[in-house]
């Protein structure tokens, strides 16, 4: 059964990794229907406690649980450990129908990014981007995004914004559009969407 692979990977903590894949597997269940989950590969298992209660629809668990239930799945979104080795992360490529690289604009962060895009080399390996999370308008990251194009890195145009919406979910342990205390939760939800759909036109494209 020929399955949709999109994986997450960060060279750095910190950057969203772990509420993009939550977030994203969300739009793609919206998206898609049923047979979508999240594989929590990361040592803090951060995405399976974010499904605590059930109350996502869609299925999260270890690698293990989730290929014991295999044929229940047709879209796949891979929660990876951080610190991943370069043949790791090259690897995750090939196999991924699209690679996300979430990161923010703190100094580090850039500097994980650029580490990054030295470890996929000349992969040839179209169907990745940089993700902007924790985002803010204005000069700083704008500037982040130029470092990063010089690179060579393929940055989305879509930006996740900063909010403490994404916090009360995964404290309520639901999407960022469940959340009724937060008056820009569902703003919050709508980046995700358009992350979501530039993820396909990206994958269109690179066919």
């Amino acid at each position: 059964m020929s399955r949709l692979l999109i994986s997450l990977a960060s060279l750095k903590g910190g950057v969203g990794k772990t509420t993009s894949a939550i977030h994203i597997a969300g739009c793609l269940t919206e998206r898609l229907g049923a047979g979508v989950a999240v594989v929590d590969r990361d040592r803090t298992r951060s995405a399976t406690s974010w499904s605590r209660g059930s109350k996502l629809p869609f299925f999260v668990g270890t690698q293990d649980a989730v290929f014991k239930r295999a044929d229940e799945f047709t879209t796949l979104v891979i929660d990876s450990r951080g610190g991943l080795e370069n043949d790791e992360l090259q690897e995750m490529a090939e196999a991924s129908d699209f690679l996300l690289l979430p990161t923010n604009v703190e100094y580090m962060s850039l500097d994980a990014m650029a580490q990054t895009a030295e470890a996929l080399g000349d992969l040839g390996h179209q169907a990745f981007g940089v993700l902007f999370t924790m985002a803010k308008p204005g000069k700083r990251l704008d500037t982040a995004r130029t470092v990063l194009e010089e690179l060579g890195l393929p940055v989305m145009a879509a930006t996740v914004r900063v909010s403490d919406a994404f916090k009360d979910a995964s404290e309520q342990s639901v999407l960022v559009r469940d959340v009724k205390t937060n008056k820009l939760a569902r703003s919050c939800w709508e980046d995700y969407l358009a992350v979501t759909e530039e993820l396909f036109q990206r994958m269109e494209q690179s066919r």
